[in-house]
């Protein structure tokens, strides 16, 4: 048996992220060789200058920890001795590496990162920080954010990792070991020993011979890969785990169904038609929502019910955990109401995409977050038992792996004869039949909308339908009917086809070879080149078409030319009729003959894959070959339609200016693998084309004078203004739909909510009016300036340094913007600092998630938030003391879309923008105050509530409150008597 290698686990914290500009302030080191530890390291490290407070409260190391600490020059040659040639072990090691080479250490020493190994091999986790993978590898820790312990931590994490990496079946191991990953990407080396590793133990077995002969299925489709016969997928569907079991102490609940709420939803069941029906933002009143739905579905038996809830994440809660609690709440027989889930097409892993040529790179290393996303598909793959995109953890550009492996209904054509489906390893195919059984059928938002536009038809007819987070419907059937022209991500879809210095990577290079068609491969090449000249050119012509129209506007003195965020340029008739515009029809008429002929190609080279040797690689190429025609087609069709104004009839269209990289939140921070959301939003691209959410498979740059097009070049886009329309199937004809939600009336009116679904006025409504008096104080300032005065910001900040002051810490203030976010940051925190109050700002220092994960975790700290800390989700973070709104949410005014849906109300400030706003403050506060049941106070800093004729309406819609009006100077005072109370 082989020694065990020795190994240094190393931790430094510092005083930022940068090694160029910051310092170490503390190193921890464990030499190891497996289970023993030979040696450990640890000094502090004396700095010159002030020690950040931020660094102090996360880390817990002081000033006088550091006063008579060694210099860093000082511990360099111990260091170095300490570490050797041995490779160092860390999580996001490369952050720890870049500090030690700055002072000439680490040069040579190999890297095995714990955050990568822990993506790889637990691919379902919703946090990678360094506590929750030793939390899920139950690995015992004690002291986080200092050096040694850290060190120490993930010494214990890389050596429970190993093991599960040691357990991999040996299919998944060569999987993972054949990735096209970057040189840099640690867990490499650790794949190809482990390969060579059983290589050796299968050569010196004595059954060697016989495992050599071994031979695949003979019965398998030539076009199936065989290792798809010992993936979870394979396993007989009746083997599927059972509804997860109901504790007994969830008793039947007999007053949900004679509640007004059970009643209605009784009646509906019966009669069909529309239904609002508003509930309170808990998991109870959730659960008895369902346990209603169930108990009226159950005396119509035979008819199925889809519930819809707001995405994948919450697709898989309603379905795995509230629906059966909810069905033994109703007395019911889960065996005889069966329950099962299915989310639109491109929610699911495609076995043939998959095993055709999602994992390579065709020309050129992957990045390393898109190995990431490969190598947790991988591991994911084998498990799954449902191919579903929400159980498996992917975040910022890991999404490209999914783009690569997914299904989706522009692969319909390639369905047809795949040998995977007609073998019963579709997962879509699977999720479809289970869904035919079903009496309560959950689905998603994105799913019905699909079904809903035409875009798929996966989702089952169904007389009754129930929507969940119902407003939220809206906003994604207008997402699905959008399109957008973006030259970027045009070139990008080009590139999969063909890239490189002579076209030579790509889909089409690939089937010309495995096709045997080299003469083909050049012409398709060419048709490629020609394409993207023609997309260049309407790049140009975008450009041009918004210069024109600004310029224009700003002449004229218009307001509509120039108003608009960020220079976008709602394009009206005035914009169609100049000579730009003109030229830019010109360009696209170009463009999509272009297109037309690089579609023609693919469809060709899937042909010839078709007519060739069968095999999985060349049956993958040739499905992802007939999607991108299918998208191509979809993308000229739509743009024809959109440039010549055919379909000007409730659209919006603008020129979207280009942006910088919009302020937002990090996937992750340095070291604690942070993920975003885990839930699937069903986005994966517009109309055919690859979107922010779907980057095409391969990017190629371009030289610098073509990068300035792009960069120049705004997006052309087109959303419908209403879609109300697209819901009237559901509740016609003798059918029904029911919309829950928790923000649905404005001031006990559903008049907005009517209109914004199509719902006629005689729509049955009921409304929720829960009484939070004794729990929530929702506190007035008499005398705050209102957003245009003086003063309005420097108020604002004195209110919250008071507020903190007085509830050490515990507050969260929410702002419309991450501008507000960020100067009410910069203006707060030194001084919240002296106090020993933490201020941690979304964007600035992490993700909301990570803000709220130390919100938990640390006393005294003062959360500012804005964008997701608006959803209003389910508060499961410890609930804060005090909320300050710290300005009414009214919809921009400079965005054009926001601008087309006001004109079409009579009058768009009462019937459009009062009722927005209130609406997304009754959401917002639905998950920040009341989803808990903390005794709390909210604070409405905008003076305007109280000013302006709409005060009242927007007030009335929030749920009743103990209500006090005070000066600003009172309420710090008045608030923490509150909360004591």
């Amino acid at each position: 048996m082989r020694p065990d290698p020795i190994r240094v686990a190393i931790d430094l914290e510092t005083t930022g992220l940068r090694p160029e500009q910051d310092v170490i302030i503390e190193i921890g080191a464990v030499k190891f060789a497996g289970a023993r530890i030979l040696d450990t390291f640890q000094s502090f490290v004396s700095i010159s200058t002030p020690l950040p407070y931020r660094i102090q409260r996360l880390t817990g190391i002081t000033s006088a920890n550091l006063r008579r600490a060694p210099q860093l020059s000082a511990l360099i040659a111990p260091l170095r001795a300490f570490i050797g040639p041995a490779p160092l072990v860390g999580h996001s090691v490369a952050f720890d590496a870049s500090f030690l080479r700055r002072v000439g250490l680490a040069q040579r020493n190999p890297l095995l990162d714990t955050y990568e190994l822990a993506a790889m091999l637990l691919p379902d986790l919703p946090s990678y920080t360094l506590a929750s993978v030793a939390e899920a590898l139950a690995v015992p820790s004690s002291v986080n954010h200092r050096a040694l312990a850290d060190a120490d931590l993930a010494r214990g994490v890389l050596l429970a990792l190993l093991e599960r990496l040691s357990a991999l079946d040996t299919t998944a191991l060569h999987q993972l070991a054949a990735l096209p990953a970057p040189a840099d990407w640690t867990p490499a080396p650790l794949l190809r020993a482990e390969v060579r590793e059983r290589a050796e133990s299968v050569k010196s077995s004595p059954f060697a011979v016989l495992l050599a002969t071994a031979t695949p299925a003979p019965d398998l489709d030539p076009g199936i890969d065989p290792s798809v016969t010992s993936m979870a997928l394979a396993l007989p569907e009746s083997d599927a785990p059972a509804a997860p079991a109901v504790a007994s102490e969830e008793p039947p609940a007999a007053a949900d169904v004679t509640s007004e709420r059970g009643a209605a939803l009784a009646d509906w069941m019966r009669a069909g038609g529309p239904l609002l029906l508003e509930v309170e933002r808990t998991e109870a009143a959730l659960l008895a929502t369902l346990t209603s739905v169930a108990r009226a579905a159950a005396a119509r038996p035979g008819e199925q019910v889809i519930i819809a809830a707001s995405d994948g994440e919450e697709m898989k809660r309603v379905a795995r955990a509230l629906l059966p609690r909810a069905l033994a709440r109703a007395g019911l027989d889960a065996v005889r109401m069966p329950i099962a889930e299915l989310d639109e097409r491109a929610a699911y892993l495609c076995p043939r995409r998959w095993f055709g040529v999602a994992r390579e790179a065709m020309g050129q290393p992957l990045g390393a977050e898109v190995t990431r996303g490969l190598a947790k598909l991988t591991v994911w793959s084998r498990e799954t038992r449902t191919g579903l995109r929400a159980d498996v953890a992917l975040s910022g550009a890991e999404a490209e792996a999914w783009a690569r492996a997914r299904s989706g209904p522009e692969f319909a054509e390639a369905d047809a004869d795949c040998p995977y489906r007609a073998a019963g390893y579709c997962f879509v195919e699977r999720a479809e039949r289970r869904a035919r059984t079903a009496t309560l059928l959950v689905t998603t938002h994105a799913a019905l909308a699909a079904r809903l536009t035409g875009r798929d038809t996966l989702l089952p007819d169904a007389a009754r339908v129930v929507i969940l987070d119902g407003r939220q419907i809206e906003d994604e059937a207008r997402r699905q009917r959008t399109f957008t022209l973006s030259g970027a991500d045009t070139l990008a879809l080009l590139d999969t086809l063909a890239h490189g210095a002579e076209g030579d990577a790509g889909l089409l290079p690939l089937a010309a070879t495995l096709a045997g068609e080299s003469v083909r491969a050049v012409e398709w090449r060419e048709t490629v080149e020609r394409a993207r000249e023609a997309v260049r050119v309407i790049c140009a012509a975008l450009r041009a078409a918004q210069q024109e129209g600004q310029e224009r506007g700003s002449r004229a003195g218009s307001a509509r030319g120039e108003s608009f965020e960020n220079g976008s340029l709602r394009v009206d008739g005035a914009v169609r009729a100049s000579e730009s515009w003109a030229a830019l029809t010109r360009a696209w008429q170009d463009c999509c003959a272009a297109l037309a002929q690089v579609a023609a190609a693919a469809r060709e080279a899937a042909g010839a894959l078709q007519r060739a040797e069968p095999s999985p690689r060349a049956g993958g190429a040739r499905a992802d070959l007939l999607g991108l025609a299918q998208r191509l087609d979809a993308l000229t069709a739509r743009g024809v339609e959109v440039i010549s104004g055919a379909r000007t009839d409730d659209m919006v269209c603008w020129l979207r200016a280009p942006q910088a990289f919009p302020w937002g939140e990090p996937s992750r921070d340095r070291k604690n693998g942070q993920n975003g959301s885990n839930g699937h939003s069903g986005q994966n691209g517009q109309n055919g084309q690859p979107g922010a959410s779907e980057p095409a498979m391969v990017s190629h740059g371009e030289s610098d004078a073509q990068e300035r097009l792009l960069a120049e070049a705004p997006t052309l886009v087109s959303a419908p203004i209403r879609v109300g329309a697209l819901l009237e199937p559901l509740w016609h004809a003798g059918r029904g739909v029911a919309v829950v939600g928790w923000a649905l009336a404005v001031d006990h009116d559903f008049e907005h909510t009517r209109g914004a679904l199509g719902l006629p006025e005689t729509a049955p409504a009921y409304t929720v009016s829960p009484d939070y008096s004794s729990q929530t104080l929702l506190a007035l300032p008499v005398d705050a300036p209102e957003p245009a005065e003086p003063g309005y910001h420097a108020r604002l900040e004195e209110l919250v340094v008071a507020l903190s002051r007085a509830l050490n810490g515990d507050v969260v203030v929410i702002f419309p913007s991450h501008a507000a976010l960020r100067t009410a940051a910069n203006g707060i925190r030194r001084t919240l600092e002296r106090d020993d109050i933490l201020t941690l700002a979304q964007g600035m220092d992490g993700s909301a998630r990570q803000l709220w994960q130390t919100f938990t975790n640390q006393p005294r700290t003062t959360l500012l938030g804005a964008g997701a800390f608006w959803d209003g989700a389910e508060l499961r973070y410890r609930a804060p003391a005090c909320v300050v709104v710290a300005r009414t949410p009214f919809p921009p005014q400079s965005d054009p879309l926001v601008a087309a849906r006001a004109d079409v109300w009579p009058d768009p400030q009462a019937q459009y923008m009062v009722p927005q706003a209130a609406l997304k403050l009754r959401q917002a506060l639905g998950g920040l105050a009341w989803s808990h049941p903390r005794h709390n106070a909210v604070i409405l800093y905008d003076h305007r509530l109280q000013s302006r004729g709409y005060g009242d309406q927007i007030l009335a819609t929030l749920p009743r409150c103990a209500i006090r009006t005070r000066p600003l100077t009172d309420l710090a005072e008045l608030v923490a008597e509150w909360t004591r109370g």
